[in-house]
């Protein structure tokens, strides 16, 4: 009978990490394993990413030390960020009330995830957009070429495409709110929801 000392079949483990601002759902990244999809922002382009995740920042041990919530008391209008973490059985969810380097391992792990380098753009699984026509007094954007999607809600094949590239051009705000106007010049506040 073969003994094998010191052997540990590998867990699977996973990561989700997400941001709620302003009433927003914003999906940062999604792990599993040693690969993710990262939300990047390089320039004045937002998208998301393929890339290499190492294994300093999914250490099992590092997790079971955190508390559940770190908060920061400068602000009320300061975003929270969710880190869900798993490894086997062990799952923790941890909450930050404001940028995630309120804890040195957090802002670690953010930092890594969102300053990887990108090994290929990945286009969303799912985006949903919703549309609220709204009367504004300022001068808003044209619609352009979005207005193929005007009314939809969940876009698919080349749609989908279109509404990534509302996203990379919009970055957060894409999220959050945007306001276009229509070849009729009625203005418009679209949000989109994204599903990696």
């Amino acid at each position: 009978m073969l003994l094998l000392l010191g052997f540990s079949p590998k867990v699977p483990v996973s990561l989700y990490v997400y941001e709620e601002h302003w009433g927003a759902t914003i999906p940062i990244a999604k792990v599993e394993g040693n690969e993710g999809v990262v939300l990047k922002t390089e320039g004045s382009i937002t998208h998301y990413c393929e890339v290499e995740v190492p294994d300093s920042i999914l250490d099992p041990e590092r997790w079971k030390a955190l508390r559940d919530s770190y908060r920061f008391f400068q602000g009320t209008d300061l975003p929270t960020y969710h880190f869900v973490y798993r490894a086997g059985d062990f799952e923790k969810h941890v909450i930050t009330y404001g940028p995630p380097n309120i804890s040195p391992f957090l802002g670690s792990v953010f930092s890594t995830l969102t300053q990887a380098e990108c090994r290929r753009e990945v286009v969303p699984k799912r985006i949903v957009l919703s549309w609220e026509e709204v009367f504004v007094k300022r001068r808003a954007a044209p619609m352009g070429e979005y207005e193929r999607l005007l009314g939809k809600r969940e876009v698919k094949g080349e749609d989908l495409k279109l509404a990534y590239s509302m996203l990379k051009r919009f970055g957060h705000d894409f999220f959050t709110g945007v306001i276009l106007m229509d070849s009729k010049g009625r203005t418009w506040l679209v949000k989109g929801e994204v599903s990696l």
